[in-house]
Parts: structure tokens; sequence; C-alpha cells
């Protein structure tokens, strides 16, 4: 599934809201907070929040959340992200 897809299919299910994708660094992201779908090492992952040095993702795929050093985060951040604006 692509971002475009996942954007498509929150359209969908989210109407009223302004859902896009959005193109920046992780950085930007961090600053505007969260939360976000984003690719990671071709996984999608939603952005669930920003803690200091720490990205709180999850994977749909399995069972919680994990803490990710914003460090690694910026390495692996594919550069895109969805977003969903009230």
């Amino acid at each position: 599934t692509s971002l475009f897809h996942i954007a498509r299919g929150l359209r969908a299910k989210l109407p009223g809201r302004e859902v896009r994708i959005v193109k920046g660094d992780p950085d930007a992201l961090r600053a505007r907070g969260g939360p976000a779908i984003v690719s990671v090492y071709r996984v999608h992952v939603v952005c669930v929040r920003f803690e200091d040095d720490v990205v709180v993702v999850h994977d749909p795929a399995l069972p919680a959340p994990e803490r990710m050093p914003f460090a690694t985060y910026r390495e692996r951040y594919g550069g895109f992200a969805v977003v969903a604006e009230p």
C-alpha cells in the first residue's frame, strides 16, 4: 500500500477533515506534533507522538507501540507523511 492509497482511505473515513500528504524533513514533522503516518524503511507506521529525543511509533502489524530514538527515526524516515488536519 502506498501513502497515496492510505491518504485516500483516510479521506473516506474522516469526512470533514483535510487529509493530505506532506513532504518535509523529520524535524518539521516533529515541530508539527503528531499523529502522522510515515514510511520508515519501507514500512508504514503511525507516529503517535514525539517526546524529546524519542518518537513513539506503532506498526499495525505489531501488538504495541515502540519507542524509537529520534536519531534513528531521522535516518529511516522516507520523506513524506500523511496527516489529517481538523
